[in-house]
């Protein structure tokens, strides 16, 4: 069975892909790929969410692999594009894991409200894997 991969459809009226892997019933942790990057994840990566019982969500960034380009954006839309997904989504905790050029925007949940019903958590990692 192939994983579910689906197009979220934005506000603003842009459209990002989004795969979804791992233990789909499991707690929702977004992966936001690095520079370059993919929303696609290495098998290991699937296996060991599956282990632990983590449904990985990973968007494609803005102008990535059938996203829509949003030109002149910066680092604190991405951190919005992913609020949107989640609410999409239906998900009112989610975990947010940024590798390499996917980190920086984890910054940015720290520093911006995702409203009083929603409990965000993150982990960033600058380093290659």
């Amino acid at each position: 069975m192939s994983p579910p991969e689906r197009e979220a459809h934005l506000g603003d009226g842009r459209t990002l892909r989004v795969l979804e892997q791992g233990d789909l019933r499991g707690h929702p942790v977004f992966y936001l790929h690095g520079t370059p990057g993919s929303r696609l994840l290495f098998d290991r990566q699937v296996g060991d969410a599956s282990r632990h019982g983590l449904r990985l969500i990973g968007p494609n960034r803005p102008g990535y692999d059938g996203s829509t380009p949003n030109p002149g954006r910066c680092i604190g839309d991405e951190a919005a594009d992913v609020a949107a997904i989640a609410d999409a989504l239906g998900l009112d905790r989610f975990a947010v894991y940024g590798h390499s050029g996917g980190a920086a925007p984890l910054v940015v949940f720290r520093s911006v409200s995702m409203g009083s019903h929603r409990r965000f958590q993150g982990k960033a990692s600058m380093m290659a894997l």
